[in-house]
């Protein structure tokens, strides 16, 4: 009974066919067998919600990341701060499952945005620098040409 006590605590339960193989063993033999297959189980469960666990967080990360990163202020400390985690976990977590650096995700989200600024509006570089979370015009020129070879001008000028 101890351990269907321990399984409800952790929010596994078990069937009613299961419990009464637990309670009327006949012999220690057969209720080894039946509880080394029940602990498999249960770390199958305790595995699989982890990962599900995991893969929450990971969506958390990634809808949070995705709506600020024009915030000129984000950080992988403000992120990990917000999730509570350490950053070197975060970094972990963020490069498994992007394939990006933190740093280098940010960047890529913001120069896609401000291709996207340049091709629907007819806002300054300087706006546009302002709308995709860069600090100045001239940082968001730099970066804008190392990624795609052009300034955003040229780049706004030949499409």
């Amino acid at each position: 009974s101890e351990y269907i006590k321990v399984l409800y605590k952790m929010n596994i339960f078990l069937n009613n066919a299961e419990i009464t193989k637990i309670i009327n063993f006949s012999n220690i033999k057969e209720f080894y067998i039946f509880m080394v297959s029940s602990i498999k189980h249960v770390c199958n469960e305790l595995l699989l919600k982890e990962r599900n666990s995991q893969d929450k967080l990971i969506n958390d990360i990634m809808d949070y990341v995705n709506q600020n990163y024009t915030d000129e202020d984000i950080t992988l400390m403000k992120v990990a701060d917000y999730f509570n985690l350490s950053i070197y976990t975060l970094s972990r977590l963020f490069k498994e499952h992007t394939g990006y650096g933190f740093k280098e995700y940010i960047v890529k989200k913001r120069i896609e945005y401000g291709k996207y600024l340049l091709l629907t509006t007819e806002n300054s570089i300087k706006e546009i620098s302002e709308k995709t979370g860069f600090v100045n015009a001239g940082y968001f020129s730099k970066i804008f040409k190392e990624h795609c070879g052009v300034s955003p001008s040229q780049f706004r000028e030949n499409t």
